[in-house]
């Protein structure tokens, strides 16, 4: 399994004589996420103003987008003219757009869905990057942010705390708790010190998710097993 969170519901789970699979089964290796060359930020994003706030991800429910332009709205009451880029498409998108026209009047994009490439460009032309999801195995966009260099909050759900230590290589928030994301973010915002540690140490964190360590982990797991596996 990919994350130590997936691994707690694989051991939840029951067989059908009722009892579960043991933990010495079960074997934690992360997907890898190899490194892209960026692509072009489109002109939409590229003209928005400074400080730059982006997300990015399908737009449903469980991504909270909602509570991000909830959030930057909030900033921008208390005086912080933050701009807001969100990439990505889905049903939620003209809720959100509303919501966004509503809250934050100007100032914002969404960008809908983007090539790889120029999702990863968009997120690197950013100062922060929020992932306000209610759900993650392990986020590959989230390591991807990593290995760009980004400041990084995201929400303390699945395997998003293994993959950031709060204060170390990013921030970590309650899910749904709007205070708390609008307060991460007017930290970073206004801490120029604390997005060169966290941008640091992000780029440092990411080789955890390399190819090649997670190629070394599967082949020391198919060596443990090869002489009672037979394929």
């Amino acid at each position: 399994v990919p994350s130590r969170y997936l691994e707690d519901i694989v051991a939840a789970w029951l067989l059908p004589d009722g009892t579960s699979i043991p933990r010495d089964r079960i074997k934690v290796i992360y997907n890898a996420v190899p490194q892209e060359e960026l692509g072009i930020v489109p002109k939409t994003a590229e003209r928005l103003p400074r400080p730059l706030v982006a997300t990015a991800g399908r737009l449903v429910p469980w991504k909270g987008v909602d509570g991000v332009i909830d959030a930057i709205a909030a900033l921008r009451e208390n005086g912080s003219p933050v701009a807001l880029a969100v990439v990505g498409d889905g049903p939620e998108r003209v809720p959100l757009v509303s919501r966004a026209e509503r809250k934050l009047k100007g100032d914002y994009v969404f960008t809908g869905a983007l090539a790889h490439a120029d999702t990863l460009a968009v997120l690197r032309s950013a100062d922060v990057f929020v992932l306000n999801s209610s759900y993650e195995g392990l986020s590959h966009l989230l390591i991807e942010a990593l290995s760009l260099g980004m400041p990084v909050i995201a929400t303390r759900v699945g395997g998003n705390a293994e993959v950031i230590t709060d204060g170390e290589n990013g921030l970590l928030i309650p899910y749904g708790d709007a205070a708390a994301l609008s307060g991460a973010l007017a930290r970073a915002l206004s801490d120029e010190k604390l997005r060169e540690h966290l941008s640091l140490r992000a780029r440092e964190s990411s080789h955890r998710f390399s190819a090649e360590t997670m190629l070394a982990a599967t082949a020391h797991l198919l060596q443990k097993y090869e002489s009672t596996v037979r394929i």
